[in-house]
């Protein structure tokens, strides 16, 4: 595809390398210029060419949208970067639906469940005791799942899914090692910090240490993929290989136990389903004992902790804290069966059963306690519907590359979900990306999976 202008025609890579130009000076404006008018003036100048470009292009805003969310690079403007990005992305599409586009639906089970969990979610406000916090999350949870639906709309043939997952990866690794060199803003630098082990916990641009390792555990499959996908220029791989290495090293930096869990689940899933790979399981073992070799000795103390859950011994108050309010999210989803106790309003209740007051890390109780089982129910089967699609794609005989997608689908998967059930992140972003790109894949590789009576019709279309 080529785009044409007043002098001919330009490629997506000059495209590409354009947009990689503006960021910088974006993001060297918003760091080296003192705040206020000089600042806005020159973002904005700097910035409306491009508006005018890509009002009738809107796969580059999506890709400028998808930058700012993984990369977390819009905590640098005083201005609200993705909400303009969105907006402007909403109407540029809205245009070229006037204009006859038509919009896609890639899986119908898959729009079904979502809009269903969407439902429940909304309706859940009706019980909730603390309507604010109900407005705040549904906010965001919409929001994510707005933006999942353009990725939908622009990635519908390999390519535009190869680019998003780029995209993703080039903003993951600016927002897990950028932070060694460029600090936030003042008014974000609020560090973790570990009283007992008296250290500081790395945290990327996620600004909470557990979250970046959640989203490490997301990244990670697709480094990986990109890793065994692209193989020139030379220098691809021994830079992909550092980038893998240094997201599992700055993972051990977080200190996060929720983290090293799903990361070993990770290997574990990447070392079964990749085990006549020898390039893959190698590498992996490779990086991953080699972070663990530099990793602070104080890291292995802190994992050593969850070996002693549920002896008895342990008087970690984290963990401690964790596993009552686990029992309390069952006992309050059992009280609240059909409906829940509405989304977010789970700090409402735990204080009559506990005398801290803390949410429930674990997202399928968090679903199940703010839902209702019937909400739980619709996730479980998006999940299940997730590992048939992966499932097929693995068993694609025609396609290599979509074999290869599928497995590593499969460990994002497996990495994604066991993450998840240490952490309150049933209505975050990352997850609900995890839990779209498998069936987002199975439709830009549709042409390979049309005789594929498993899936569901709108993929084989």
């Amino acid at each position: 595809m080529a785009f044409q202008t007043g002098e001919g025609p330009i490629e997506n890579r000059k495209i590409i390398f354009l947009m990689i130009i503006l960021i910088v000076l974006l993001v060297a404006a918003a760091v080296l210029l003192p705040p206020g008018l000089v600042r806005i003036a020159m973002i904005g100048l700097l910035v409306m060419p491009f508006i005018f470009f890509l009002f009738d292009k809107p796969v580059f805003q999506l890709y400028f949208l998808i930058f700012f969310l993984f990369s977390n690079l819009h905590l640098f403007f005083e201005i609200p970067v993705i909400r303009l990005i969105a907006v402007f992305l909403i109407i540029s599409f809205a245009t070229a639906c006037v204009k006859g586009r038509q919009v896609i639906v890639h899986d119908k089970i898959f729009f079904l469940l979502v809009g269903a969990m969407a439902l429940f979610a909304f309706q859940s406000m009706a019980l909730a005791r603390d309507i604010d916090s109900s407005i705040y999350r549904i906010n965001f949870f919409f929001r994510y799942l707005i933006y999942i639906f353009f990725v939908i709309q622009f990635s519908t043939t390999r390519k535009e899914f190869i680019t998003l997952l780029c995209v993703m990866a080039f903003a993951g690794v600016l927002s897990s090692f950028l932070p060694l060199v460029v600090s936030l803003p003042e008014k974000y630098a609020d560090l973790s910090f570990m009283w007992e082990e008296g250290v500081f916990r790395y945290e990327g641009f996620e600004r909470e240490a557990n979250m970046f390792a959640f989203a490490l555990n997301f990244l990670i499959p697709i480094l990986l993929f990109l890793f065994m996908k692209f193989r020139k220029p030379w220098f691809i791989r021994p830079v992909m290989m550092a980038l893998i290495g240094g997201a599992i090293y700055v993972l051990y930096l977080s200190f996060s136990r929720g983290g090293f869990i799903g990361l070993a689940f990770m290997f574990f899933a990447l070392l079964v389903i990749e085990r006549k790979n020898k390039v893959v399981v190698l590498t992996g073992l490779l990086l991953i004992i080699t972070a663990g070799m530099l990793a602070p000795s104080l890291y292995w103390d802190r994992i050593t902790t969850i070996l002693d859950v549920g002896s008895g011994i342990n008087k970690d108050f984290s963990i401690l804290s964790r596993v009552e309010t686990m029992k309390i999210a069952l006992i309050v989803g059992f009280k609240n069966p059909l409906f829940g106790i509405g989304i977010e309003n789970f700090l409402f209740y735990v204080s009559r059963h506990a005398a801290f007051s803390d949410v429930v890390h674990n997202s399928m109780l968090q679903i199940f306690s703010d839902l209702g089982w019937m909400a739980l129910a619709v996730l479980s089967t998006i999940i299940i519907n997730n590992f048939r699609v992966i499932r097929k794609m693995i068993d694609s005989k025609n396609d290599p590359e979509l074999s290869q997608i599928g497995r590593f689908l499969l460990v994002q998967q497996v990495a994604v979900l066991v993450n998840s059930l240490t952490l309150p992140v049933a209505f975050h972003m990352i997850f609900w990306f995890a839990l779209s790109l498998p069936t987002i894949a199975a439709y830009a590789y549709r042409r390979r999976l049309q005789d594929s009576p498993s899936l569901s019709p709108a993929v084989q279309k």
